[in-house]
């Protein structure tokens, strides 16, 4: 399965573009500060 998809990248191919938001999903916006801690991310 994955040595076929390499090849088909290889050749060009990209994977299908996923759709875009509609209706009220285009109305969010995500803004994320300070997800870790100061030691880790």
């Amino acid at each position: 399965m994955f040595a076929d998809w390499t090849d088909r990248i290889a050749g060009g191919e990209v994977p299908p573009t996923p759709p875009r938001p509609s209706g009220i999903e285009r109305n969010l916006v995500l803004t994320m500060w300070d997800w870790g801690t100061p030691t880790a991310y």
